[in-house]
């Protein structure tokens, strides 16, 4: 079986304020901790996307191998280290100079601002109904067509606040948590939990049903308890 992922509905992230290193040739550090940055961009914190050009000859640099060549020595924090979804790396930079440096690094591919994100908020229900997000997308129309059942055979992961891992509606199958301080994928905040039923409630006597219910969930907690979190967070739980 293969796994669904199930990104949250997120506010303030723009795929336009990723820039190729090219760009890079007028920026200035002093931009960086400047009133001049957009809102939500994180000060010195880059996400950076390494080459796979030489992928096929088994000869291409791993991304911890980079940062320890490159980057190490200079002062720059490690934030996370990207395999799957792209070959890259999160990181804190302390001055221009490094900023130079990757710029110049002909192993890489893209630098990007790290951004606060946030999750938009929804209500909640007591009755069982078939809830608006799943109209919208015509997820009923599966019950029609004997798709639905009271367990779907199917993994869907949530990149969210985490899920209630003891919610009755819900059938919580692995958790992982990405954010500094928790012990658990456990939902402090309810976005998570109210997008997980969306995807997968149980088809039963209360709360709403999924699009595919009693589907096996991940939790995949990237969000804090106020629903904010970081671009590279998203990624690292993407990755994982």
């Amino acid at each position: 079986f293969g796994i669904f992922l199930v990104i949250p509905l997120l506010g303030n992230i723009y795929a336009e304020d990723y820039f190729s290193k090219r760009s890079l040739s007028n920026f200035s550090y002093q931009n960086i901790n400047s009133n001049h940055l957009e809102n939500n961009n994180i000060p010195n914190q880059f996400i950076v996307y390494l080459h796979e050009d030489n992928q096929e000859e088994n000869n291409s640099i791993d991304p911890v191998e980079f940062y320890n060549s490159e980057l190490e020595d200079t002062g720059t924090e490690l934030l996370y280290v990207y395999y799957n979804v792209v070959k890259g790396l999160a990181i804190k930079i302390p001055n221009e100079k490094v900023l130079e440096q990757l710029k110049n690094n002909p192993l890489v591919e893209y630098i990007g601002y790290d951004r606060k994100i946030s999750a938009f908020i929804d209500t909640h229900t007591e009755n069982q109904i078939i809830p608006e997000s799943v109209d919208r997308v015509d997820g009923e129309s599966l019950n029609n067509m004997g798709i639905n059942s009271n367990f779907v055979d199917a993994d869907i992961a949530i990149l969210d606040t985490g899920i209630d891992l003891d919610h009755a509606d819900l059938n919580v199958f692995h958790e992982r948590s990405f954010i500094p301080g928790t012990i658990n994928a456990d939902d402090d905040h309810g976005h998570g939990t109210h997008l997980a039923g969306v995807a997968a409630a149980k088809d039963n006597s209360f709360g709403i049903v999924g699009i595919a219910p009693g589907a096996r969930l991940w939790a995949i907690k990237v969000l804090e308890s106020s629903g904010m979190g970081e671009i590279s967070t998203l990624i690292k739980g993407l990755d994982y």
